[in-house]
């Protein structure tokens, strides 16, 4: 009798193991199906990106004040005329779903830094807090490929051209020397070689490469069709 108290006790605690791993299986399974991101609709995800605390119409806004308080210095006067852009292709995505546009609640409403040096940190920020906006947008938006085109090409944008920008301004009082900055043209838009789109504010060289477009050197193209910048 004292030998089969142990072997039962064994062979419960074996069957009860063995059922473990179904039951661990379909939690997995569960977990897996599961979105990794709460979906948005197109138009919550363009408002965002447009009109949000972090979007299009608030960098706008903020490099606008901050020209208004010390004229056209760099890389201001060059980043605000690419929000400018950004703008306009967002709006081309609201209205080709007939959708409305929100208002601008921030022009003219955002107070400047008290020196360059505070904007150029300040420009900083805002560009980290746009590149994170865009990877939020970019997870709730998987199934909607225009959108994931023109959040990952105006993503790209911020990371890869503005942010340096400010950057290099932070270590230089707050301003770059000299006039528009080397990506601020475009070949196809009338610009320089080697810049950037002077027409949709986008630059030369892939997105993440995660994103690559198709092809080689075909890039920029397909960032215009891609934004909905008309080329």
């Amino acid at each position: 009798m004292k030998t089969r108290l142990p072997l039962l006790l064994v062979l419960t605690l074996g069957l009860s193991r063995l059922a473990w791993p179904e039951a661990d299986q379909k939690g997995a399974e569960k977990l897996l199906r599961q979105p990794s991101a709460a979906r948005l609709t197109a138009a919550q995800a363009l408002t965002e990106a447009l009109a949000g605390p972090d979007g299009e119409y608030a960098a706008r806004a903020e490099y606008a004040a901050i020209i208004q308080q010390f004229g056209d210095v760099q890389p201001f006067a060059t980043i605000v005329q690419a929000e400018q852009r950004h703008i306009e292709s967002l709006k081309r995505h609201f209205e080709m779903r007939g959708l409305a546009v929100p208002a601008d609640d921030y022009l003219g409403k955002v107070a400047p830094p008290a020196s360059l040096a505070e904007a150029a940190a300040a420009g900083v920020k805002a560009e980290e807090r746009n590149v994170a906006m865009y990877e939020r947008l970019l997870a709730a938006t998987r199934d909607q490929r225009d959108l994931q085109n023109v959040f990952t090409l105006l993503q790209w944008t911020s990371r890869e051209q503005h942010l340096p920008a400010f950057k290099a301004a932070v270590e230089n009082r707050g301003r770059l020397a000299g006039g528009p900055l080397p990506w601020a043209g475009c070949q196809r838009g009338g610009g320089k070689a080697g810049g950037g789109c002077g027409g949709c504010g986008l630059g030369w060289g892939p997105p993440a490469a995660d994103r690559a477009p198709p092809g080689p050197g075909r890039w920029h193209r397909w960032g215009h069709r891609g934004a909905g910048t008309g080329n």
